[in-house]
């Protein structure tokens, strides 16, 4: 009997076996077509937005150095407010300037920055003013904020001009060797290679992995503005030559766990990993020694000249002296007390974001006008014309101390022309192209809901361009800043710096000091062109990391006489 049973139900097994896999494989396949209907019905209605495949959505379509161009396209594609399908997440796109400015003006009760950006910089120990939200952003604000008032930055014009004059230099060797390779590429005379029993002579000799890029020189001088304000002004021995190139790995880091899909880093260290945390303690250490430089200066007595800029660091101890009616002065007093109410890490933390947020976009914001300049000849011409007229003779003046004094008034209007060339390339080619937000709360947008921990993208160069009040939104031309009204220059303003809201770049000031300084004085000096180049050759193109950068251009510099 047992025997019986036993093979009875070895029999039937395989039948179960056979049955349940059907019914497993039919449900899967009625829960897919539900999840597919469901998604056609979904992108139905709501707001639009590019068609995508059952489970993954638009995720496939997203390529991590092109996001926001991708988004862009699709922005005037399909309006200034879409959707796009993340894997089952529902992002909202905006290029709206009025929903944008709204949900501004409510973070961060309504909006705040993604989870995960907060917690990136927190694990990198870089947690500070552009990371943070609600009172922690609020105790940081009113330290750093007045730091970077127009008074404080007209302080660090002599530290500026030195650090133009020295990108003069560095551009220089940089024109001499893109003429050594265009006399390489395209020989002329004798030096055109003739070999033996060669029926056609070589006669270019075109590489564009020998034409030496310009961009790291804007990133050195960029990178030793930020440092000297924020805590090595007159402290420069204690600032390791390594330390630059540590902090721009801790700025690749940040970029790659921001789009890495999953925190691998939480699980096993990589050697950048290690790297930008070395980097991190390392600047860290700097800080304490240069803190410490500073607290002895103090004790014993050292004095300041008058008009000294008192970096980020040094305003810690800053005390008020001259008069009791010297609004600067007042200011920075109040500075200091705000500050002593962060912590010792979310100080460190701020300075670190101080420099990161400060090199990366004056470095890329450079390269772009670079860019701007050779493909629009005319606009430089009448930019070397305007620095011709006023600077004359000091145009070629390697005299800061002259050049200090030259600068008494705003140079953006001494120089209108070369504002208007900063603000267009800001307008057409911003450095921080978008931003995510996430929403705290259930809200309505448009008309339709939105649940709590919904995604919200802003999309900043559309939506500058669809409000533009003058012709050719399209084209760049400085002379637009100059020519229109005060109210549209108003709404063009929504550009690199952020739209009008209490978080718009507190480092703007800064920022707008060192771009015209370096166009004045160092980019002036020469000729930007474009590289001959085969049909073949890559395009440029902008590249998107932490922040936009056009990359390829296969420009060179020609020294002016």
């Amino acid at each position: 009997m047992y025997f019986s049973l036993n093979a009875h139900f070895a029999s039937v097994t395989p039948n179960i076996t056979v049955a349940l896999g059907v019914v497993s494989l039919a449900t899967a396949a009625i829960a897919l077509l539900s999840y597919w209907r469901s998604f056609k019905k979904q992108s139905k209605k709501g707001f639009p937005g590019p068609p995508g495949i059952p489970i993954l959505g638009n995720l496939l379509q997203i390529n991590t150095n092109t996001f926001p161009l991708q988004l862009e396209q699709w922005s005037w594609e399909y309006g200034p407010i879409f959707k796009i399908n993340m894997a089952g997440a529902e992002w909202i796109i905006l290029s709206d300037p009025d929903v944008i400015n709204q949900q501004l003006k409510e973070r961060p009760n309504r909006y705040s920055h993604t989870t995960k950006l907060i917690s990136v910089f927190q694990e990198l120990r870089t947690h500070g003013l552009f990371s943070s939200e609600a009172s922690d952003w609020k105790q940081s604000r009113q330290w750093i904020a007045p730091q970077f008032s127009p008074g404080k930055v007209a302080r660090s014009k002599s530290m500026v001009i030195h650090h133009a004059l020295l990108l003069r230099e560095r551009l220089n060797e940089h024109a001499k060797k893109h003429q050594i390779t265009y006399e390489k590429w395209f020989p002329k005379g004798d030096h055109v290679n003739s070999a033996v029993g060669k029926k056609h002579a070589d006669r270019v000799f075109y590489n564009p992995k020998e034409l030496s890029p310009v961009w790291s020189e804007f990133s050195d001088r960029a990178m030793a503005v930020i440092i000297n304000y924020a805590f090595a002004h007159g402290k420069d021995e204690l600032v390791p030559p390594d330390m630059i190139n540590g902090i721009q790995k801790v700025l690749a880091t940040i970029n790659h766990r921001l789009m890495a899909p999953v925190p691998t880093w939480r699980f096993y260290s990589t050697a950048s990993d290690r790297d930008a945390n070395k980097a991190v303690k390392l600047v860290n250490e700097v800080i304490d020694d240069i803190a410490e430089s500073i607290r002895k200066d103090k004790e014993s007595g050292e004095r300041k000249d008058e008009g000294h800029m008192n970096t980020l660091l040094e305003s810690l101890l800053y005390e008020k002296v001259g008069k009791e009616d010297d609004v600067e002065d007042v200011e920075l007093a109040r500075s200091a007390e705000k500050a002593s109410r962060l912590t010792l890490e979310q100080i460190k933390g701020n300075l670190i974001q101080v420099i990161i947020a400060g090199f990366d976009t004056t470095a890329n914001m450079m390269n772009n006008i670079l860019y701007a300049f050779a493909c629009n000849p005319t606009v430089q011409a009448r930019f070397h014309s305007e620095v011709d007229s006023i600077l004359r003779d000091l145009a070629v003046s390697t005299s800061t101390s002259d050049l200090t004094e030259f600068f008494h008034q705003d140079p953006t209007v001494q120089f209108p022309y070369t504002y208007g060339v900063m603000r267009e390339s800001m307008r057409l080619y911003p450095v921080a192209p978008l931003q995510m937000f996430e929403s705290n709360e259930d809200t309505v947008l448009d008309g339709h809901f939105m649940p709590k921990g919904t995604i919200t993208v802003h999309l900043y160069r559309p939506a500058s361009l669809r409000s533009c009040p003058t012709g050719d939104p399209f084209e760049f031309k400085p002379e637009r800043w100059i020519e229109c009204t005060d109210e549209e220059k108003h709404v063009m303003a929504q550009d690199a710096f952020g739209f009008v809201c209490p978080r718009i770049c507190p480092g703007r000031h800064l920022a707008t000091l060192e771009i015209m300084f370096f166009l004045i004085l160092s980019v002036s000096r020469f000729n930007v062109q474009l590289m001959p180049s085969p049909p073949s050759a890559t395009p440029a193109r902008e590249r998107v990391q932490f922040t936009s950068m056009v990359e390829d251009m296969n420009i060179r510099l020609v020294a002016r006489k």
